[in-house]
């Protein structure tokens, strides 16, 4: 019997979690931050590239909510677990 991988994969990645365009984020998590890189939401993390679009993404299974470029990073080659 083979462990699953620790990680997610892209398939997985699209089929579990929803993107969210920033104008979408409830108004109550306006001033939150993302709890990876701890940017808030309506600010691009630094790591981003000076040209990409501010993008969010959602857990749909837990509903939490962080920068797309976070979360990914996070799921695919990190942990596939909500952090």
């Amino acid at each position: 019997m083979n462990p699953e991988p620790p990680v997610a994969t892209q398939t997985q990645l699209d089929e579990l979690t929803t993107l969210l365009p920033p104008e979408d984020l409830p108004a109550h998590l306006s001033s939150e931050a993302c709890a990876i890189c701890l940017e808030q939401f309506d600010m691009q993390p630094e790591s981003a590239p000076p040209d990409a679009p501010l993008e969010l993404r959602q857990i749909n299974r837990c509903a939490h909510i962080f920068h797309r470029l976070c979360i990914d990073q996070w799921l695919l080659e990190n942990n596939r677990k909500c952090p």
